[in-house]
Formats: structure tokens, sequence, C-alpha cells
């Protein structure tokens, strides 16, 4: 989703964040990643996890600009976006669960607002 450069007053300009993507298997696409956000409004607090991308068939990789984030290096392949921290999650029954159910609470999301 990109809307381009907002003008004077944008009223329109939208709010991405607290997004987890998860369980996304894609075989044959065209590009890794390619996440922009806006400059005056950047995507926030994404998370990826249980990614896996085969056959790569464009040479674009990692276009990332205005969007930060976490990814589970131990589930995303073949690699992490370059514009996400990584993070190993060895044992999903504990720490990433944890993580999660805080990540799933509305008052700890807006405590990150």
């Amino acid at each position: 989703m990109y809307y381009g450069q907002p003008g004077d007053n944008d009223t329109t300009i939208p709010t991405i964040k607290n997004v987890v993507l998860d369980t996304i298997n894609g075989n044959y696409v065209d590009y890794l990643y390619n996440l922009v956000g806006m400059p005056v409004n950047p995507i926030s607090n994404i998370y990826f996890t249980n990614i896996n991308i085969t056959n790569i068939r464009k040479s674009v990789y990692h276009t990332c600009s205005n969007i930060t984030g976490t990814c589970d290096s131990t589930s995303v392949f073949p690699t992490c976006p370059s514009c996400l921290q990584t993070e190993a999650c060895f044992d999903a029954s504990n720490d990433c669960s944890t993580y999660m159910n805080f990540y799933n609470n509305a008052l700890y999301r807006k405590l990150g607002t």
C-alpha cells in the first residue's frame, strides 16, 4: 500500500502499526520484500514469523524504508528484511509465545503508541 506524497493539511494519512505477519508461504514470487512506509507516518511495530519464500524471480530484495519492527530469524526464510531487528526465538512455547501474548493484549499495544 503506497499513497504517494500527502498534500498540505491532508487528513487521510493512514496509520499502520502492531501488525503480525505469521505463517506465510510463497513460491515463484516476484519480490522478497518491498516494505515502504510514509515518511510522515512510518509503519511501526511489525513482527515477522514463520515465513518461507522460495524461487524469487526478480532481483529486488529488501526494499525497506520508514518501517520498524522485529523478525524471528529462526523461522523466516530465506532471510529477515534488513530494516527489521532480528531475534532468535528458539523455544516458541516460552519466550516468543510470551511476547505474542503481550503483543495481543490491548493495554500493551496502547503503551507502545
